[in-house]
């Protein structure tokens, strides 16, 4: 196209916008990136600032900087998109709520859930306002507001969201046009039994509840014929059904993640980005399932298909976003927490404790990492120090505040109470409340669960300051309960509950 029609025309310009952003959905991210910045620039000059296909070339780079975790980058580039469609004639105002909507999603990524919540929560509002209600991006506002909702612990309004989302979705993707390419295969599916397919899954859509909905797409695989926005939102219900504190609702997440993760495994997309973070999910869900069995055989067997499935989803991001990826720091980290519960320690993936005969001998996939014996203080010396650099790294990547941040310290502190290194415990477990405190205000019920898991382990070394922290998160609780109706009283009792466990002790 450059050679029939020259680098500055309308056509090559928008042809290698999208090839910018395809490269990124191919997980070339660093590619991607060099080839949107060059085409945006191209067409600021040769278009103009306020050009449709140049502020669409910009929020592909906003998506970009999202894939490679470069969440501040991705926010200040949103604000600059949000600046200038703003003062864009009134025909660009889809792209004004897109521009909000890239925005909003790049602040939940950062961790920032009460802005990201208020953003969307009037994105929604007003395309509502302007445009059809089933529009398809209004569609994707919506699901997005409901993973807002489930991040601010808004549990019911999250799962209604996401359920009159996904009805809505499955009547309009579930038609011949809908499926396309990634449905049901034409020359294998007789055209009476395509229909009959189309007919059950409008069916289902209409069942009451949303679980129903759930089971019937598994329990029939249609999963495996839906299309992209439809299973982003599944994937957003797999999260709002973990969240909830019944059996029976971490079971059907594992199920339709597994579903989801069978559906990327049969288009042969098991390396994207997309597929790694439902693979990733998948195997926290079961880690979670594994916490609550009795059975020590069954518990373990589970913990072993987690430690799997983090084990592959850290080479592949390793492989695709690199070993600092902060994405693949949280792989890193969870696989380490998981063998660990396991009584097991990952030997470091560079070999580094590998003889040199072993190293010259096999590969990487052959060495065998893992020990079965139960873990000794020099194992534990081994898991703090990676630990410690996955902390470092994630502050140094995201902020010292980000969730992820947050999550690999509070890991660290584990591992410090546990070598008994109780002063240099004592100033991670300030350093930790210090910051949950800042984060308050965006991210409220989460950063009150993380105090309560912090106060647990400080137990394990010094009970008096635990008591403390506990006490100081129930006063929280009763201060800021009118802005968690959902969720409060729940907390209340579980705050209330380890104050008494921990009386108890001390007697």
């Amino acid at each position: 196209m450059k050679k029939r029609l020259g680098p500055g025309h309308l056509k090559t310009l928008e042809c290698a916008s999208l090839n910018a952003l395809l490269l990124a959905l191919n997980s070339q991210t660093r590619a991607a990136e060099t080839a949107c910045i060059a085409t945006h620039e191209a067409m600021t000059t040769e278009l103009g600032p306020e050009h449709p296909y140049t502020l669409e070339a910009m929020g592909h780079l906003v998506q970009i900087y999202q894939m490679q975790s470069r969440f501040l980058e991705a926010v200040d580039t949103a604000n600059s998109l949000a600046k200038i469609v703003s003062s864009a004639p009134t025909e660009t105002r889809p792209q004004i709520l897109h521009s909000r909507c890239i925005r909003a999603e790049s602040e939940l990524k950062m961790g920032n859930y009460a802005t990201a919540e208020l953003e969307l929560g009037d994105v929604t509002k007003v395309a509502q306002a302007s445009f059809k209600d089933n529009r398809l991006e209004n569609l994707h506002y919506q699901s997005t507001l409901a993973l807002a909702y489930n991040h601010c612990a808004k549990n019911e309004q999250a799962e209604d969201l996401a359920g009159r989302v996904l009805r809505k979705q499955l009547k309009i993707y579930t038609t011949r046009h809908g499926h396309g390419e990634r449905g049901f295969n034409e020359e294998k599916v007789a055209e009476e039994d395509m229909t009959s397919q189309i007919a059950m899954i409008i069916n289902i859509a209409s069942l009451e509840p949303l679980h129903s909905i759930i089971e019937k797409l598994i329990d029939q695989g249609f999963i495996l014929t839906l299309r992209p926005p439809v299973l982003e939102t599944l994937w957003v219900i797999a999260l709002i059904l973990q969240q909830k504190e019944d059996p029976a609702s971490l079971e059907l997440a594992i199920r339709l993640l597994q579903a989801l993760w069978d559906r990327f495994v049969q288009g042969g997309q098991v390396e994207s980005q997309d597929a790694l973070r439902v693979r990733y999910d998948l195997a926290l869900a079961i880690r979670r399932k594994a916490e609550a069995e009795t059975s020590h055989e069954n518990g373990d067997k589970r913990l072993g298909e987690s430690a799997e499935h983090l084990r592959n989803v850290y080479r592949s991001r390793s492989q695709v976003l690199g070993h600092e990826n902060p994405e693949t720091l949280s792989a890193r980290l969870e696989l380490i927490i998981t063998n660990c519960t396991l009584g097991r320690w990952e030997e470091m993936l560079s070999l580094a404790e590998v003889s040199e005969r072993e190293k010259l001998e096999k590969s990487p996939e052959q060495v065998d990492f893992f020990s079965s014996s139960s873990l000794d203080q020099k194992s534990w010396t081994l898991v703090q120090s990676e630990s410690r650099k996955i902390a470092d790294l994630h502050e140094a990547k995201l902020g010292e505040n980000h969730p992820e941040t947050l999550k690999s310290l509070l890991w660290v502190l584990a591992v410090q109470a546990l070598l008994g290194d109780i002063a240099t415990a004592t100033k991670t477990s300030e350093k930790i409340l210090r910051r949950l405190k800042m984060v308050r205000t965006q991210r409220l019920v989460e950063s009150i669960h993380l105090e309560r898991k912090l106060a647990l382990v400080v137990v394990v070394f010094d009970r008096h300051w635990a008591d403390i922290i506990l006490r100081g998160t129930r006063e929280t609780i009763q201060e800021k309960r009118d802005f968690m109706p959902e969720t409060w009283q729940m907390l209340d009792k579980m705050i209330n509950g380890e104050l008494s466990r921990l009386e108890h002790m001390s007697r």
